[in-house]
């Protein structure tokens, strides 16, 4: 943005389409330029795209305004933010201890609702199986249960027992219907409905004898000289599974060889297992203990137990609420706070509303926030296969193609069901529950946008909680789609890690994409995500090709952004091979938008290390040989971090529109032909919708 600004052209855009990290950088500018009429403050500093009053100017004078002396412009306010890069650990209290205590309350607090509602599920099942077996095992003439019953084993496993007995009646009676109903659409719709029908049976039988199993160990345990074994079973593969859990949390994302990769896959279902038969140990014991307490202490317990479910909200228990409350006061302070140098600021943007910014009479473009809401179950196989759908939260319109859109009124993180780009281990089952159980999550439930079309518990009545949606949809994943009474947003990276997705959908003209992902084998797997997807929803094509016109002879082909291309083979250069040199750190192709429309441009900037940086990025780079693919699990950065990456950023820009300004169709297209135009006139003189 600064080396944008810095050629006169960051005003000339229409759209910021933000993601993941790139909208804390994004939420700042949008931020400050709506900050005096989102804060009712008269008296704050009212900033703009052009000139020296542009909120993160890079400039190194500090002009004052004359009726305010003490105030400088921008650069206070990027000193502001490097100064709290480490953002988690702001002090003034707040340290590292203190996100370990949050993610620690988080887990107790899951753990506990969790532990209750697995000991009133054992309880009900222990209920209906004494009727069941009273009712019909004792009458059912199965050897098959009169030997597990002379045997002693759980009713929980005797149920399981009589339900596969059941089980392979059905199986011989479709068999035999098989080959009765010949006509193809009822023999169709009968394959359908047993295969249907097999796999909530199968589910229902795991669970019963889940459950029994649990049961049986228990009975024994209720010996007396057994008890304290129990106890430390079940203390000793809770501690160990959360202790598991939380190992492996940080290992999600991290690069490695074959151990590492081994261990992604097997530690978190290991954490999983030990900590569901922990859960399950204590689960039994109070459920055991509930049928022995007296009717009014049972009442007290149950109608507490159920009001904190119900009542607790998941969204502020969790990680989610200090990651958003850190954030929100790096990158979105007050300015008094700024101009004080506060150490733990308070912001106005904790009670702002999105509708509030990017009004008409801001200057600024309309920033286009783009999340994943995870759609598992969702009914169109495009959304489950993907896991969910691109969310768009603007301040004019929120929502996505799945779930529909309303009016806005009022964000690579770790979840369950999500991986970068829609792939990666998160998403798999034992990861998710692992994660769901220990609330190690940054996703945020929001209800649906139409109620009208929701299926489920009204959401208006309660807060999201941990029966609805953190059981049954969170946890068992039932109902989690798009006609969901409650959503389930994460990461937008989850589902496009550039932001250009939203811009395809609105066929923007001109587009300046900026990758900052980190892409330590260069293997352009989000560029590669997004292309993909819009080639598939928007039948539109990105061209890299070797065209006069915008690429005279492919000096701005893609080629030249992949690393080590800058080294000459001919010529060895140890320096130029040990900082993994590109030859450039952008390219141009052509937009090829359906049903003949004229094409568009896209200037895609990688984060890349070229020749001709200034000589503090090389030194930076030669003491961290991943710059500038530092792994994003890295939320703690160091002043001399966030400046590599802010002077690199500024370069590659500055690189950039210097390049084009060569070409006349290339500066055209990005405004660089246009001079003189003002803050109040130059939107009528801008030639085709941009975007950034």
């Amino acid at each position: 943005m600064q080396g944008l600004h810095e050629k006169g052209i960051l005003d000339r855009f229409d759209y910021m389409s933000t993601v993941s990290g790139g909208g804390y950088a994004g939420g700042a500018l949008t931020w400050f330029l709506s900050y005096n009429r989102a804060s009712n403050d008269d008296h704050a500093q009212r900033y703009w795209l052009q000139g020296r009053n542009f909120p993160f100017s890079p400039n190194r004078e500090l002009p004052t305004e004359p009726e305010n002396p003490g105030l400088k412009y921008g650069r206070e306010n990027i000193d502001f933010i490097r100064q709290r890069s480490a953002y988690l650990e702001p002090g003034a209290g707040l340290t590292k201890l203190s996100a370990a205590s949050v993610m620690l309350r988080g887990t107790f607090i899951s753990l506990v609702a969790y532990i209750f509602i697995f000991a009133l599920v054992y309880s009900a099942f222990e209920l209906v199986s004494h009727w069941i077996w009273q009712g019909i095992i004792v009458r059912l003439p199965l050897a098959v249960g009169a030997f597990l019953k002379e045997i002693g084993l759980s009713t929980f496993l005797l149920v399981a027992a009589t339900m596969l007995a059941l089980t392979l009646l059905l199986w011989l009676l479709y068999s035999i219907l098989s080959a009765i109903i010949l006509e193809r659409r009822a023999a169709y719709s009968l394959r359908r409905f047993f295969e249907r029908i097999g796999g909530w049976v199968f589910g229902a039988i795991f669970l019963v004898a889940a459950l029994g199993l649990l049961d049986q160990f228990f009975g024994y345990s209720k010996q007396e000289h057994f008890l304290k074994d129990m106890w430390a079973a079940a203390g000793g593969s809770s501690v160990l599974g959360v202790t598991a859990g939380f190992f492996s949390r940080y290992l999600l994302n991290a690069e490695g060889g074959r151990l590492t990769r081994l261990t992604q896959a097997v530690l978190p279902v290991l954490a999983s297992i030990l900590l569901i038969m922990g859960m399950g140990f204590f689960g039994v014991w109070l459920g055991n203990l509930l049928f022995q307490l007296e009717t009014g202490l049972l009442t007290l317990v149950l109608v507490f137990g159920f009001s904190f479910c119900l009542v607790a909200n998941i969204n502020n228990s969790g990680l989610h609420r200090m990651y958003r409350d850190r954030l929100m006061e790096t990158f979105m302070p007050n300015h008094g706070s700024v101009r004080s140098d506060a150490q733990a600021a308070k912001s106005s943007a904790d009670s702002a509303k999105l509708h509030e910014m990017c009004s008409p009479d801001v200057d600024g473009p309309l920033h286009i926030i783009n999340t994943n809401v995870i759609l598992l179950g969702g009914k169109k196989a495009r959304y489950r296969s993907r896991f969910g759908d691109s969310f768009m939260l603007s301040p004019l319109y929120s929502g996505s193609e799945a779930t529909g859109w309303i009016r806005s009124d009022s964000g690579a993180a770790v979840n369950p069901r999500t991986g970068a780009d829609g792939k990666g281990v998160t998403r798999g089952i034992a990861v998710s529950i692992m994660l769901t159980l220990l609330n190690l999550r940054l996703g945020y439930w929001i209800p649906k946008p139409l109620p009208h079309r929701s299926i489920g518990p009204r959401s208006r009545y309660y807060p999201p909680n941990f029966f609805f949606p953190g059981l049954w949809q969170g946890l068992l994943g039932l109902r989690h789609h798009e006609d969901g009474a409650w959503l389930e947003l994460s990461d937008g990276g989850h589902f496009d890690n550039t932001g250009l997705y939203e811009l395809i959908r609105r066929r923007v003209k001109t587009i300046v994409l900026i990758d900052g992902t980190a892409d330590p084998r260069s293997d352009f797997s989000s560029f590669g995500n997004v292309a993909e997807r819009i080639l598939t929803d928007f039948n539109t094509r990105i061209n890299f090709k070797d065209d006069p016109i915008y690429d005279p002879g492919t000096r701005f082909s893609f080629q030249g952004m992949i690393r080590s291309t800058g080294v000459d083979a001919d010529s060895r250069n140890p320096v130029a091979e040990r900082l993994e040199f590109s030859k450039r750190g952008f390219a141009v192709a052509e937009l090829q938008y359906p049903d003949g429309e004229d094409p568009g441009l896209l200037f895609y900037i990688k984060t890349s290390m070229i020749e001709c940086l200034p000589a503090t990025l090389y030194a930076y780079k030669a003491a961290h040989p991943e710059f500038p693919h530092e792994p994003t699990s890295d939320q703690f950065f160091s002043e001399q971090q966030f400046e590599a990456y802010r002077m690199l950023g500024f370069n590659l820009a500055e690189r950039m529109t210097a390049e084009a300004e060569e070409f006349a169709n290339l500066a055209k297209a990005l405004g660089l032909d246009f001079s003189g135009d003002t803050p109040v006139d130059w939107p009528k003189s801008r030639p085709q919708v941009r975007a950034i």
